[in-house]
Parts: C-alpha cells; structure tokens; sequence
C-alpha cells in the first residue's frame, strides 16, 4: 500500500503531507510526487509533513531517501521543471531519525533542507531563514 501525498498552498508556502505506512516503495513514490507537485506549482518554500507516516525506517533507507530526493530534486531543477527551493520536513519519533542521517546526506549532496519535529521551528527555518 502507498502513501496517500496532499499539496496545499499556503501563504509562503507549499505544505505537502504524507501519510500512510512506511515502505521503501512508497517513498520511491513520494519523492516523484513531491518534485510533482513542485514543478506544478513552482514554491520557493515547502513544508513536507510526514508526522502521519507510521512505522520506523532503516537507516539505509533514510541514506536512500536523502541521496535519491536530492539526485532527483537537481536533475528537475537542472531540466527546468523546478525551481530553486527550501524544504521543510517535518515529522516525529521513530519516522524522524534523532541523528538527522537523511538530512546530512541531502545537505552534503547540496540541498537545502531541515529536518524537524517542532512544527514553529520548521516554519520559522523555512520562513525567515534565506531572506
């Protein structure tokens, strides 16, 4: 079974929440949704929620994500079909990793991303920094 992914605009951003259970497959599916909806709607700013994600991830699978999100996120912004953005992801305890491992891979592979389980930290990060 996959994830269930919403877009919404609000203002200043683009909130995307993901539910459902965790899978490896399903997040294969969620990263392609995410860069869709983000070539649809072209956010300088986005709040991933997946605070509804239940189940826990290996960390080979967090290394995956991070590495997998940014390859995919650099060839849609190479090709033109995103632009430039900052990504919020936010999330609790086990789908959060207390160490930020996915995070780190997605950051040392050049995006610009923060992983939280603070929802005014993630929207103030999101918001205010990068002015």
């Amino acid at each position: 079974m996959g994830f269930e992914v919403k877009a919404d605009s609000k203002e200043g951003y683009l909130l995307i929440t993901i539910s459902g259970e965790y899978s490896l497959p399903s997040t294969v599916e969620a990263i392609n949704l995410i860069l869709e909806f983000c070539a649809e709607h072209k956010p300088s700013k986005v709040l991933v929620d997946v605070s509804p994600i239940k189940g826990s991830i290996p960390s080979m699978d967090r290394f995956y994500f991070g590495e997998a999100f940014a390859a995919r996120y650099f060839e849609e912004k190479k090709s033109g079909k995103v632009s430039h953005a900052r990504f919020a992801f936010l999330g609790k305890y086990p789908i959060v990793d207390p160490n930020r491992f996915g995070e780190t891979v997605a950051v040392n592979r050049g995006m610009t991303l923060k992983v939280s389980i603070d929802r005014d930290e993630a929207l103030d990060w999101l918001l205010t920094e990068g002015k």
